[in-house]
């Protein structure tokens, strides 16, 4: 009975702590729940003699699962434009659950951040290397993350 009461325990910490690996505390907590969105925008030109085509087949195809599978903080989607200034342009955009989840994500010493899991994974690197065939700039160099005001 001891025994079975000790490995249940251990068992629960276990899950608990890949929980928190997984999904850092305090992100889907009812304290939580008021807190500020982060909407990241990434404005992306495609290089000269770059298909749309070409490039939503590789979003869809290759980029997007990947970071379905690792991307645990919001979520992330492309956009193109349909009308107005940026018409054919694209977006690619990530939703952050808060400010505390961004900085979370992109600050390289918490396990699971995006530098963590870009360094571990051959594939990912490969993916986000596959980003350059495509546009003329790093999406990184020109972006503007928005907070939500409530």
């Amino acid at each position: 009975m001891k025994k079975t009461i000790l490995l249940l325990a251990i068992a629960t910490l276990a899950i608990a702590g890949w929980t928190y690996l997984d999904h850092p505390a305090d992100m889907d907590t009812p304290e939580t729940a008021a807190v500020k969105k982060v909407m990241a925008i990434r404005y992306m030109t495609l290089k000269e003699g770059v298909s749309s085509e070409d490039f939503e087949r590789y979003w869809l195809e290759e980029f997007l699962p990947v970071a379905d599978q690792y991307y645990h903080v919001g979520s992330v989607m492309l956009m193109k434009g349909d009308r107005g200034k940026n018409t054919g342009g694209y977006v690619w955009y990530q939703e952050f659950k808060s400010e505390q989840a961004r900085t979370w994500y992109y600050n390289s010493e918490n396990p699971g951040s995006w530098q963590q899991v870009f360094e571990a994974c051959a594939e990912c690197q490969e993916t986000m290397q596959r980003l350059s065939d495509f546009f003329l700039e790093d999406p990184y160099q020109d972006y503007t993350d928005y907070v939500e005001v409530k």
